[in-house]
Parts: structure tokens; C-alpha cells; sequence
């Protein structure tokens, strides 16, 4: 089930396939937070816990997001003071942190300091039909 996920999320958002491991990471936590009848209607994190996960906290994987480049790094006032990247998902090894793939210096950033687009993808690739003849 898990792989299945993980699939679909890398599909659905166009992120390469070498991000594969944030993508389990993210879809094992989607499982783990929800809901199971055969549980009583209570999530495996919650059984594990004795709390209700917080699923709002959740971002959609592959989405944009954009990090603040510390002032070092910025080249000059006028220079952009941010970084598009994609979204990874939480950090656990920072609070309040999240892994970050930028799409500029192909890198991935642990960072607290985000701005996220749940609705724009930007490793998707649109392709215009195909006029028919």
C-alpha cells in the first residue's frame, strides 16, 4: 500500500524518482495518521500516542515551495532573497523544520523558513494535445 502512495505521489507531482525516500517517508505518516475501522476508527499513530494526529499539518508532496537564502548567500541587495524548490516533507530532525529540493542548485535544504503552494507543481511537465489530423 505503501508503494502504491508513493507512486502516485511522485506521478502526481512530477518530482524525480530519486526523491523516492522523502515520498515513503511522507506516505508511511499519511497512512499512520489515518483512520482504520478494523482500529475502532482511530489512526495507528493515535493507538501508538493516546493522540489524535494532526493531519492539517500535512502538505501535499512535490508542491511549490520557496525558502528565504540567508543574507550570504543573496549576491546583493537587489538579488532575488528566495529559492523555488519542492516540497519533501517535515524534517525530524528539526523542529519545526522541512526538507527542501531546489530546483536551481539541485540540492536538498533543511529549513524552518518556508513559504509552500499546496496548489502549483512545479516539476510538472504540461504538454498541449496533439492537433489531430
Amino acid at each position: 500500500m505503501i508503494l502504491e502512495i508513493v507512486r502516485y505521489m511522485l506521478l502526481r507531482s512530477g518530482a524525480p524518482t530519486f526523491l523516492w525516500e522523502y515520498a515513503v517517508t511522507l506516505a508511511a505518516l499519511v497512512v499512520n495518521s489515518t483512520c482504520d475501522e478494523r482500529l475502532r476508527n482511530r489512526s495507528p499513530l493515535e493507538i501508538v500516542t493516546g493522540d489524535q494526529p494532526q493531519i492539517l499539518n500535512i502538505l501535499p508532496f512535490g508542491c511549490a515551495a520557496v525558502i528565504t537564502k540567508p543574507e550570504k548567500d543573496r549576491g546583493g541587495k537587489l538579488r532575488p532573497r528566495g529559492a523555488l524548490g519542492i516540497f519533501l516533507g517535515s524534517d525530524p530532525e528539526t523542529l519545526g523544520g522541512y526538507f527542501v529540493y531546489l530546483l536551481e542548485s539541485k540540492s536538498i535544504v533543511s529549513t524552518c523558513d518556508i513559504r509552500v503552494d499546496e496548489f502549483a507543481f512545479p516539476c510538472l511537465l504540461y504538454t498541449s494535445p496533439s492537433p489531430r489530423d
